[in-house]
């Protein structure tokens, strides 16, 4: 976690749970308002990024569908490499 986004709490298809800023929270609200169940307790993947390994966890995962969502402000190459590692699903990146 990065630490820059305030913390705000919201109903997953777990319970109570964290998101980070407003934009995961309007998106944590849309999809709650359309009755699709998701959670952030997502599994994390894998890359490679400056000569060494990472974690990357996605915001979203849609239960259903087995889709992830990545609320994004800003692309970087350090992005690039997160989204390279997700190959076992669809990635929707929202920006």
């Amino acid at each position: 976690v990065s630490g820059r986004a305030k913390l705000y709490t919201v109903m997953s298809a777990h319970g109570l749970t964290k998101v980070k800023g407003t934009w995961e929270l309007e998106v944590a609200e849309w999809l709650n308002n359309h009755n699709i169940k998701w959670t952030n307790n997502i599994t994390p993947y894998k890359y490679w990024w400056n000569d060494e390994w990472h974690q990357y966890f996605p915001d979203f995962l849609l239960i259903e569908t087995g889709d992830l969502i990545e609320v994004k402000g800003f692309k970087t190459a350090r992005d690039s490499a997160k989204w390279a590692a997700v190959v076992d699903t669809r990635l929707i990146i929202i920006d």
